[in-house]
């Protein structure tokens, strides 16, 4: 019988038959001699060779053959650590040791040196010149090497099975911890991290225990012997998540490729030389290639979905984000993601997975609101009302039903009535309350909409979309102390966000406090741009100066919408050649610029403009399609009541009635009136139709 260190065929340890240890003896050593044959200038030849040899206490072979593989593979780091572990496993030390300083100036490292030390110190004890005379003498020191010695084999064994032992790499490609089991042992895992482990050969079950989605048991099976992971370079690597992207870089002699991977659980990848490790500093001077495996330095789901997108193509980015959604079913990008899981899906396969994934227990407020908009905007025949009633019905007490059906009911008092009873109890933490404040705030009902605004901010104070709505409901009120106290506010967290400075401008010349504007103008030193040009134009607007505003745009160098000038200057051909050498504008752009062809009498450009307004409408929301009925004369003459009924934010809404009031003259006073009361921002154009409105020329009425 035979007790086996470590088999090199599976890497087991344990005691065999002596017939059986022949036999496999004979058989790794006839291939080794054929490898020889074929590949005796490979290093991997040498490498596995010198293992065999070393397996089976070949000792006279391995001398022979470090003296030329030492020769021959000079600059080769493992052959030459490899030499020095064979060498003090033998108890050759001295040679070893010289074995290991070749190996530490070819970068083999923190275990060349710790066997460098080993080297030495046996050396040391070795009594090589020690006199025999006296037996008394000898026996300790013999056994003193005899201890010695075997302390050095268990040593350089327990070294080479740590460095080529069946390793596993368990890779957390999701931005939360978790706990993996694996044939009955837990692990935890870091965010975005790897962790090394070691695996017997043979089948194996894993299983994700925690995180926001457990996983059903995944089985597979892994046989590699240990010499062939070896000669490989083959790394196992398990990612319970599935969410990994793992990227394998090799650095050739000219340059460097890349190899992606994504979506498995279980990945069995070869030719990688350092996996989740830095290339050494040796790596470059190599003549074969070198390769390492990393995880992507992803931060966050939506940075990873491009960064598939980019090197695997847009429809694993897509399969990708349906598997974080899957995975990951409330992630902070949820609007983003969801955008990308859908696209280029048929329509009902995109209302399937969208169905499938807001019908989890607990309701996903991102999911319902993109199915929402994505039903209303594909103009799908389907009744959300009804599909949301039925929720509510079904789950009396979950609030959020109640405000997602507000959201889709038509009739403005049943969605007032809806959005109050979602915030009854523990309720939809403002969101209600601001849904009022907005719908209030789009139909000019400023006074209202306030209270509302402030109950969502006490709801949750922290929310920028809540403190956004206040803003503008105090703008519309004219009510700029508290504007200028919240805008303060966000400076001292962004004291150099140009825009913020700017609408502090704003507000301070619209309070009457010119002199604190034009301080606040002049404190911030141009760099690229005339920073104290683009104030003073903030400055000029407030006030109404279209001229010195055009002026001060023109100094500071900012690029603008390119509209701006030449409508001011009631340069209407000039305006729609630039409109039209660019084809990316929103809706309300053409829009704008069918007033300006309706108030200086250019039928054709209107007529051009209003059909390119009417089709860029986007999304497509139930309101933008009303105003599509409106704006095409499908809905004839709208009303006051009609108007009001239509959520789109006052300036938005300004533009309409102002094009309203140029498409019907007969109603024209009761449109413009309209839009003056929701023509309240000072940005453009909020001086254009105020001029417009003023001086309206004789319409054609509707192209």
């Amino acid at each position: 019988m035979h007790i086996i260190d470590e088999c090199l065929q599976c890497g087991s340890r344990g005691a065999t038959s002596e017939r059986k240890f022949r036999k496999q003896r004979s058989r790794d050593l006839a291939s080794m001699m054929e490898s020889f044959s074929k590949h005796a200038d490979n290093p991997d030849t040498a490498l596995h060779g010198m293992q065999t040899l070393m397996g089976y206490n070949e000792e006279r072979w391995f001398m022979d053959l470090q003296h030329s593989y030492g020769r021959r593979f000079y600059d080769h780091m493992q052959v030459q650590f490899l030499i020095a572990q064979g060498l003090c496993r033998f108890g050759h030390f001295n040679e070893a040791a010289t074995y290991c300083r070749k190996a530490i100036v070819l970068g083999a490292g923190p275990k060349a040196e710790e066997l460098l030390a080993l080297c030495q110190s046996m050396s040391e004890k070795a009594t090589v010149d020690a006199p025999v005379e006296s037996e008394s003498l000898v026996r300790p020191y013999a056994f003193l090497m005899a201890c010695a010695a075997a302390l050095a084999t268990i040593l350089v064994f327990q070294g080479l099975s740590a460095m080529h032992h069946h390793n596993a790499w368990l890779v957390n490609g999701s931005p939360f911890p978790y706990s993996v089991e694996i044939d009955g042992k837990i692990h935890r895992l870091l965010p975005r991290a790897s962790t090394r482990i070691k695996l017997r050969l043979g089948e194996h079950e894993m299983m994700r225990l925690a995180g926001p989605k457990r996983n059903a048991p995944v089985l597979f099976e892994y046989t590699t012997p240990l010499v062939k992971q070896k000669l490989a370079h083959e790394s196992l690597v398990l990612n319970p998540d599935g969410l990994a992207l793992l990227l394998a870089e090799t650095m050739h002699k000219n340059n460097t490729t890349n190899r992606f991977y994504v979506g498995e659980t279980v990945y069995i990848l070869t030719g990688i030389n350092h996996p989740f490790s830095k290339f050494p500093a040796w790596a470059s001077a190599k003549r074969s290639p070198q390769s390492r495996l990393f995880l992507h330095p992803a931060t966050n789901h939506l940075d990873a979905v491009k960064a598939v997108d980019q090197y695997l193509g847009h429809t694993k980015a897509r399969t990708h984000a349906r598997r974080i959604l899957q995975a990951d079913p409330a992630p902070a990008e949820i609007d983003a993601l969801l955008s990308w899981a859908v696209d280029d899906m048929p329509i009902d396969a995109a209302v399937a997975f969208l169905k499938q994934g807001r019908l989890d227990a607990a309701p996903k407020l991102g999911w319902h609101l993109f199915y929402q908009d994505y039903m209303t905007e594909q103009d799908c025949a389907y009744d959300l009302q009804k599909e949301y009633a039925l929720l509510c019905k079904q789950h009396p007490d979950t609030s959020l039903y109640y405000y997602l059906l507000g959201r889709v009911a038509h009739n403005p008092d049943s969605a007032h009535k809806l959005f109050i009873k979602s915030e009854k109890g523990p309720g939809s933490n403002g969101l209600g309350y601001a849904a009022i404040a907005r719908n209030l705030l789009c139909s000019g009902r400023f006074k209202e909409a306030l209270p509302f605004s402030e109950k969502a901010l006490d709801r949750d104070p922290g929310n920028v979309e809540f403190n956004e709505l206040n803003m503008r409901i105090h703008l519309a009120l004219r009510q700029y102390d508290p504007l200028i106290f919240q805008i303060r506010r966000v400076l001292a967290d962004e004291p150099s966000n140009p825009q913020r400075i700017a609408d502090l401008i704003k507000f301070l010349t619209l309070a009457g406090e010119h002199q604190a504007a034009a301080e606040t103008a002049a404190r911030f030193p141009d760099a690229q741009v005339s920073l104290s040009a683009y104030f003073n134009a903030a400055r000029y607007y407030a006030v109404g100066n279209a001229t010195d505003y055009a002026d001060a745009m023109t100094e500071s160098g900012i690029v603008v919408e390119k509209l701006q000038l030449p409508l001011m200057n009631s340069d209407i051909q000039k305006a729609h050649a630039l409109l039209s050498q660019n084809e990316e504008h929103d809706y309300s752009a053409h829009l704008v610029m069918y007033c300006a062809a309706q108030r200086y009498a250019h039928p054709e450009i209107a007529e051009i403009e209003l059909a390119k307004a009417i089709r860029e409408i986007s999304p497509k929301t139930y309101d933008r399609k009303k105003a599509v009925a409106m704006l095409s004369g499908a809905t004839p003459s709208p009303s006051q009541q009609e108007l009001a009924a239509l959520r789109l934010m006052p300036q938005e809404k300004a533009i309409l009635c102002t094009a309203l009031g140029f498409m019907h003259p007969q109603q024209q006073t009761l449109y413009f009136r309209i839009a003056q009361n929701l023509n309240y921002t000072p940005e453009y154009p909020q001086l254009l139709l105020k001029k417009w409105m003023r001086q309206p020329s004789r319409s054609v009425g509707t192209p």
